[in-house]
């Protein structure tokens, strides 16, 4: 019965830590995006330099920031149903990860909407 439920407490722990990383590389990858439009470095060539490396991983990237967010939320919402205890209870980092999946996947949301509805619109 002790081995199961420490069993169960490292799953729900490991499970915690991969929707955080995938909550944190999915903002990252957004900074990383603004900055990449910001410059339009793969856009344009300057100066018959050759393109940045990252480049070739657009897609990968573009993928990352509007499927992420998904993957996030969907893990950290099992991890709390996996959970013996309350969601408000100790420890919080489920919770936490599951508001920040939220926050982002809100504005990802927001801004697909927002495309479809202006992809229409001409």
């Amino acid at each position: 019965m002790i081995g199961s439920a420490r069993s169960r407490l490292r799953l729900v722990s490991g499970l915690t830590v991969v929707a955080l990383v995938v909550a944190l590389v999915c903002f990252a990858d957004r900074v990383f995006w603004w900055t990449h439009r910001q410059f339009a470095d793969c856009d344009m060539q300057i100066f018959n330099r050759p393109q940045p490396g990252y480049c070739s991983v657009v897609s990968e990237l573009d993928w990352m920031i509007w499927y992420g967010p998904f993957i996030s939320l969907g893990i950290a919402v099992g991890v709390l149903l996996l959970r013996r205890q309350r969601w408000h209870s100790f420890p919080f980092s489920p919770v936490v990860v599951f508001w920040l999946s939220m926050l982002m996947l809100t504005r990802t949301a927001f801004v697909m909407l927002v495309g479809f509805a202006l992809r229409n619109l001409h």
